[in-house]
């Protein structure tokens, strides 16, 4: 009879440990050295001439089409148990399991039975802790005192930007008045047990090589359920249902359809940064009880549609300061009851003495019919006659009139009062200029002002800004802060000291400005980043659009960020690319050059967020810190005529490096 039939020529099972894992045809087979079959002299047995061994899934895997878990997850140095599908011949043999144990020395890579690599079993294992001497059971799930999974202490580990990026936030300030902060794994839940508290063998663990952990832990009154990403980023369900997820990186969420949300308690949501909402349909928001704003800063509102609003009850609005208001058209004010107007002396220091002043080409006083509004007989055209309204011709600055075409604006500031020089701030005003030699490159302090002219006031307070940050920190100020009253740096940058007035907010849909950043950089910049977005869209469409994070800087920004002179010309930009892989940046770097941008700085001490200051001052290369450039960005640099200090082309990238 003949028994040379798979089932029919008995049952051969073996253990033996994974050497190979690399399986040509991607099935998930490893090599194995079968203990009792294969000695351990890798010189008579090799590696490489073990059979090949499938790996049995179970019947919750249908191991077909991709489906399920594939492949399967054996490393090197895995003690495995099995059979052989010949066993007259043993070589085609089948894992069913792996078999843990208690590691007690490392691989030795020359003898068979050992992961050939050296890796496993680790010594420690650097994410987890896990170490020799210790059971192959997850350290999470043991839950043993003294080898506590590194990942609890990551994770409970106060946040620092620094030193725990990863860790815990505390002490969250919400508009309510309260603090919260993230749950720790010592919390106690309602029974009055650690949320994590797992006992012996309730908790299953899957970890992964590089350090994914999922967790479904059903000990009793500590029932968890927890999936951690290498990054440090998680979520994790407790016995009270409580959810808790951090993220350590960007979120992304899209809905393509309907979203509905529920809270049935209080929201409290704390941004450290800014908020940007844009609604492309309507926005409908009612509050049925109270509902209070503070804003710390400027309100600006613009509404291209009507106005409609309705007050049930009395309306109070204070305002500390001047109030201007403007209308196009007419104005219609209805009373029923009395209105009544108060007016006392604002400061016998001004001209503000308590008058009332009305200026009509016809006034009536209890006319029965409707008023009409006059068209106005004078209109602002000519800026360089409105300049001299104030000034004597010789008195009027080199290239003032031509920039400043908007004369309508020096009329509002002739009227502003004499701001507070004590009081510093960083709004952007309409007529601030970019820097110039007719103020002596913002280094003279208390320009003449004869007119309260709020530019020139701001400049005032904005240098004695700069002064006092000069002297808060160690140094001597001697009225030239950006070193332009020597020669060299006059022959070098003249004709970016104009002084002319800044433009108008430059704003493209090609690319976004990051917020809280004043736009106004000069029209032609704002051109060749045009060109630049365009250009790096077409290479690369399916990354996200360019963000501009710098652009102009008044006075006192400029001083707070301890920046250089070029963002006051308006002519420079930080723009940020994100994490690029190699190629990518460098062809970001070669579009920047070939674009037109002539100084440029790189920054990469953080590849997450790679950053790069552009702009059309002067041909220089820089790098965050000083230095010797990037090596990714030095051959570059070098070919496109740059000065490159001790350029090596063998030490540098191509190119074109990946």
């Amino acid at each position: 009879m003949n028994n040379e039939y798979m089932g029919l020529d008995g049952f051969i099972w073996f253990t033996g440990v994974v050497e190979d894992r690399n399986d040509p045809d991607k099935l998930g087979r490893v090599r194995v050295r079968c203990l009792g079959y294969h000695t351990e002299d890798k010189k008579l047995i090799p590696t490489e001439d073990l059979p090949w061994a499938h790996v049995m899934h179970p019947v919750t895997d249908p191991s077909m089409q991709g489906m399920g878990n594939t492949p399967s997850f054996l490393v090197e140095g895995t003690w495995v148990v099995g059979f052989f599908m010949d066993a007259k011949d043993k070589q085609q043999p089948m894992i069913m399991g792996t078999l843990p144990g208690v590691p007690l020395s490392k691989s030795e890579t020359l003898k068979g039975f050992n992961d050939p690599n050296g890796k496993y079993p680790q010594n420690p294992n650097p994410t987890s802790g896990h170490d020799l001497g210790e059971s192959d059971t997850n350290r999470l799930a043991r839950n043993d005192i003294g080898q506590e999974h590194k990942v609890i202490d990551v994770k409970d580990t106060d946040y620092d930007d620094g030193t725990s990026p990863k860790g815990r936030t505390r002490d969250v300030p919400t508009a309510g008045g309260i603090e919260w902060g993230e749950l720790s794994s010592n919390d106690l839940t309602i029974a009055v047990t650690p949320r994590n508290n797992p006992t012996y063998p309730k908790n299953h663990v899957f970890e992964s090589e590089s350090g994914h952990i999922k967790e479904f832990d059903d000990t009793d009154t500590s029932e968890r359920i927890h999936e951690y990403h290498k990054s440090g980023t998680f979520y994790e369900v407790d016995a009270d249902g409580d959810k808790s997820i951090r993220i350590v990186g960007d979120k992304y969420e899209v809905v393509v359809g309907t979203e509905y949300v529920n809270v049935k308690g209080t929201v409290n949501l704390t941004v450290e940064g800014d908020v940007n909402t844009y609604v492309q349909g309507n926005m409908n928001t009612i509050v049925d009880g109270d509902k209070i704003e503070v804003i710390r800063g400027n309100l600006k509102q613009e509404v291209h549609g009507t106005v409609d609003e309705v007050f049930g009850s009395t309306q109070r609005t204070d305002v500390t300061g001047k109030v201007t208001q403007v209308y196009g058209e007419s104005i219609a004010t209805e009373v029923t009851g009395r209105y009544d107007i108060d007016i006392k002396p604002h400061d016998e220091l001004t001209d503000e003495n308590g008058e009332f002043d009305l200026e009509a080409a016809t006034v009536h006083f209890n006319k029965s019919q409707a008023a009409t509004v006059q068209t106005p007989t004078k209109i602002i055209s000519d800026p360089q006659s409105e300049v001299q309204d104030s000034y004597p011709t010789s008195s009027v600055p080199e290239g003032f009139a031509s920039n400043y075409t908007t004369a309508n604006d020096l009329r509002k500031q002739q009227d502003e009062q004499l701001e507070d020089n004590d009081v510093f701030t960083d709004t952007p005003i309409e007529s601030e200029r970019y820097i110039g030699s007719w103020n002596s490159y913002d280094g003279d302090f208390e320009l003449d002002n004869p007119n309260n002219l709020e530019y020139i006031t701001q400049n005032n307070s904005d240098v004695a800004f700069l002064r006092q940050k000069t002297i808060d920190n160690g140094k001597t100020w001697n009225g030239d802060p950006f070193g332009f009253k020597s020669a060299s740096k006059l022959g070098l940058y003249s004709s970016h000291l104009d002084g002319a007035f800044v433009e108008a907010e430059y704003v493209s849909s090609l690319w976004n400005w990051a917020g809280d950043v004043d736009k106004r950089i000069r029209s032609e910049l704002g051109q060749l980043i045009d060109t630049l977005a365009t250009s790096w869209s077409t290479l690369y469409p399916d990354l996200n659009k360019l963000t501009v994070t710098s652009g102009y800087r008044g006075l006192r920004r400029n001083a707070a960020v301890r920046g250089s002179f070029p963002h006051r010309t308006g002519k420079a930009i930080d723009i940020v690319v994100g994490k690029l892989t190699v190629k990518q940046s460098q062809d970001f770097l070669q579009l920047a050059i070939d674009t037109g941008f002539t100084g440029i700085g790189t920054y990469y001490d953080n590849p997450k967020r790679g950053r790069f200051h552009l702009d059309i001052l002067l041909k220089r290369e820089w790098r965050d810190g000083g230095g010797e450039q990037y090596t990714r960005f030095r051959k570059i640099f070098f070919t496109a005529g740059y000065n490159v200090p001790d350029y090596n082309e063998s030490t540098s990238y191509s190119s074109y490096s990946t």
